[in-house]
């Protein structure tokens, strides 16, 4: 039988104690049928009114797995960012593979920035008194962990087609993403570690799992099954499985535009238009040890940045020795986590 996950947008005070700084908002952004997708608004409780930065956060696990308040896969660093900064995080769920295909999930990345642009001020919270806390959308930073950093990066693109052709868009308010941090992301989907059948030891995983459990997976899918989250992890065999398999670029389809490393043309389009100081930082951090994505997939993304279009910086953090996810209990005062921040203040922020 399918593995089942169930989640739903709730408001509760069970919140682990990860996010004991924050309110912690749940409301829907998508209706698909009778089920929906879920974000969490996590606004820091000491918070001054008024204009505030955003902070959009991706949840990782291989576009499979994982959910948007897992506290383990929740970097310390980036809550505490938050907090020093007086910034609000939106973390959405999306529509996870195998039940739905790469298309879904980039749909649901582009509801979830319309609703941005249309709803997000209405749901947020009073301060103090009639005075609001309202979201700054020209001062965006989009971060994603893993498969969270692809739909970062997706993000990113998505929001550059929409300034290039705006007539499609008339009714929302303009986005400006000052920056993106990227963590050990998944950009590289192409490459034959997803694309390709192979013994593959993912985080001391057996180098091969049971295809039988992908098979009776697909199998027994309900027709229309929707899933958007997966707290306890129990699909992350699943995902391993795919990988192992070869099967993720299969799951994902095959349409350009779900590979970032063949849609840079869009951003270089958008930059030689864009005002001054309107060009994104992208910081990005990968342990080069990383067995669950691979480090050749940063490198060849930073190489194309730099090749097909320069005018983007981007610092490249490189973890020695490190492996999949080695950031996630790190605060905020880290010695490579403070130095790539001191950065990102460059291009966005608030004043706490």
């Amino acid at each position: 039988m399918p593995i089942p996950t169930k989640d739903y947008c709730r408001n509760g005070t069970d919140r682990p104690a990860r996010f004991a700084a924050f309110r912690v908002i749940d409301t829907s952004y998508k209706q698909i049928g009778r089920h929906s997708i879920c974000v969490s608004i996590l606004v820091p409780k000491f918070i001054r009114a008024g204009k505030r930065p955003l902070i959009v956060r991706w949840h990782g696990g291989y576009l499979v797995s994982g959910s948007r308040l897992l506290p383990e896969w929740f970097p310390k660093w980036l809550l505490e960012y938050a907090v020093a900064r007086g910034a609000i995080i939106l973390s959405p769920d999306y529509r996870l593979l195998p039940e739905a295909t790469g298309q879904d999930i980039l749909n649901d990345m582009r509801d979830f920035w319309k609703w941005v642009q249309r709803t997000l001020t209405h749901v947020l919270p009073r301060t103090s008194g009639p005075r609001r806390i309202a979201p700054d959308l020209t001062n965006i930073l989009c971060t994603g962990e893993s498969a969270g950093g692809y739909l970062a990066i997706q993000s990113l693109l998505h929001l550059c087609r929409q300034a290039l052709f705006p007539s499609l868009d008339r009714l929302y308010k303009p986005i400006v993403m000052r920056a993106l941090i990227l963590g050990f992301p998944s950009l590289d989907l192409r490459s034959p570690w997803f694309s390709k059948a192979g013994p593959k030891s993912i985080m001391n995983s057996e180098p091969w799992g049971d295809v039988k459990i992908l098979q009776e997976h697909m199998l027994n899918l309900p027709h229309g099954e929707v899933v958007t989250s997966d707290p306890t992890r129990k699909r992350i065999e699943l995902a391993r499985i795919i990988i192992q398999h070869g099967q993720m670029t299969r799951l994902l389809g095959n349409r350009t535009e779900l590979f970032p490393l063949e849609c840079l043309g869009i951003l270089q389009m958008f930059l030689n238009q864009a005002p001054n100081g309107r060009h994104p930082f992208i910081w990005i951090y990968h342990g080069d040890k990383d067995t669950a994505v691979p480090f050749d997939g940063t490198k060849r993304f930073v190489s194309q940045i730099h090749h097909e279009v320069p005018q983007v910086q981007i610092k490249l953090s490189i973890g020695q020795g490190m492996e999949h996810g080695y950031d996630t209990a790190l605060g905020m005062d880290e010695g490579w986590v403070r130095q790539g921040l001191q950065i990102i203040d460059r291009y966005w922020g608030g004043d706490g």
